[in-house]
């Protein structure tokens, strides 16, 4: 009786494995190939523009004129002014207010607009399938939950799945070698599938996570529940005085020696509640920054906890460089690109297997094999067509739902379903 309640449980898992992959494989596929890509996003910036002076270390002297220099390109004082800090992976400042954006020379001189058009759209694709955000968003939040949910069921549905985790039987069938493969890259990944897709289901469904509580907690009050989370602003009054930022910087690495500014960000400038935030990562932590708060002397008012607050902020704070591989080392970003491109064929083989199994060809297998391709040879032609100053999403969807189109009906149309023997 317990042998035959095993196995009904394993049969129900792995029909619960095949169906969840076989309705998602397509967005799975997708979303897995174009994340493994956008680990290299800063690589792709550089080179979508090579010319835009690099260096390590923007002047704090500097930052005082580029930002008079910005409002007046802007003819307005910006409610939020950042300056993104040279880092290892991109070693170029920028400056923006989240709408109008501008490259700064090492010396301070503006430079060009941001202009990658390709990359923007490889990212945006990871996270929303250029869909609106929030939609974007929450759909690729679900397709996380969806390949945790393949992961565990794919280990319930095979018991001996850690016992043959070296099996290849190269000698048998095709379907018999993918499927070991199949098998292999899931059992060696699992650590790396489960963190990437539990941060990416974090951080894909943080809007409706945010909601939810909100409603349950906070009366519906999102930035209550925001502030809860991440920690809120302090109040600061002044009297719209200069912001010393040498002497803040002075402040910071008198505090935290080893920190490394990577932005700045200067709220209501020129007000009474003007406040200047340093973000800077910290030596040996997982959370993406740590915020470290002045009034305009260039005093330290407060640190937002980010790195020794509660558990659950410093968890939070840690999805993204866990989930992005940014740990300022390229190399720790190729092993990102290697696994990541590993899930997405565990997802690739995995579909592969039900469709031999079917015993016969149809359209599905012919739209499948085109999609397949399709996505990466997209994702060429909208670079190169980039170049000619076309929209990349356009070009990239068009081009893939235009031969996936073609190719599927010009097979089906060609061949009639064909049982294999």
């Amino acid at each position: 009786m317990k042998t035959f309640f095993t196995k009904l449980n394993i049969r129900q898992s792995l029909n619960v494995h095949s169906w969840l992959g076989l309705w998602f494989c397509g967005l799975i596929y997708i979303i897995c190939l174009s994340g493994s890509f956008s680990v290299l996003f800063e690589e792709f910036e550089r080179l979508e523009q090579p010319y835009i002076s690099e260096y390590d270390y923007f002047k704090p002297e500097l930052i005082a004129p580029a930002i008079a220099e910005y409002n007046l390109r802007n003819k307005k004082v910006a409610d939020i002014i950042y300056i993104v800090l040279p880092t290892e992976g991109l070693p170029r400042t920028h400056i923006t207010d989240g709408v109008q954006e501008w490259f700064l020379a090492e010396d301070g001189q503006f430079e060009d607009q941001p202009h990658t058009p390709w990359t923007s759209m490889l990212k945006e694709l990871h996270t929303s399938l250029h869909l609106p955000t929030i939609i974007g968003m929450s759909l690729v939040g679900f397709v996380g939950v969806i390949i945790f949910a393949l992961v565990i069921s794919g280990i319930i549905a095979h018991p001996r799945i850690f016992r043959d985790a070296f099996l290849l039987r190269r000698g048998h069938s095709q379907r018999q070698q993918q499927t070991d493969l199949h098998n292999r890259l899931g059992v060696w990944g699992i650590p790396f599938h489960l963190m990437i897709t539990l941060t990416g289901a974090f951080i894909g469904l943080s809007s409706v996570l945010i909601g939810i509580g909100a409603a349950l907690y906070f009366d519906g009050d999102q930035q209550a529940m925001v502030d809860a989370i991440y920690g809120p602003d302090p109040i600061i009054t002044s009297q719209g005085e200069a912001i010393d930022y040498e002497q803040a910087f002075a402040s910071l690495q008198a505090i935290q020696p080893n920190a490394k500014p990577i932005y700045l960000a200067v709220h209501k400038l020129g007000s009474e509640q003007q406040l200047l935030e340093i973000a800077a990562t910290l030596p040996e932590r997982l959370v993406y920054s740590e915020i470290y708060r002045f009034n305009p002397a260039g005093e330290l008012v407060d640190q937002q906890g980010l790195s020794n607050g509660p558990e659950g902020r410093q968890i939070a704070y840690s999805t993204y460089r866990l989930h992005f591989g940014h740990f300022d080392s390229f190399w720790v970003k190729i092993i990102y690109l290697i696994m990541g491109l590993s899930l997405t064929y565990v997802c690739i083989s995995g579909t592969n297997i039900w469709l031999e199994k079917r015993k016969y060809t149809s359209w599905v297998n012919h739209a499948w094999k085109a999609w397949i391709w399709g996505v990466p040879l997209a994702l060429v032609i909208s670079y190169l067509l980039t170049h000619l100053e076309l929209e990349a999403v356009a070009v990239f969807w068009g081009s893939l739902i235009t031969g996936t189109c073609i190719y599927t009906l010009s097979k089906t149309m060609r061949v009639q379903p064909e049982y294999q023997t």
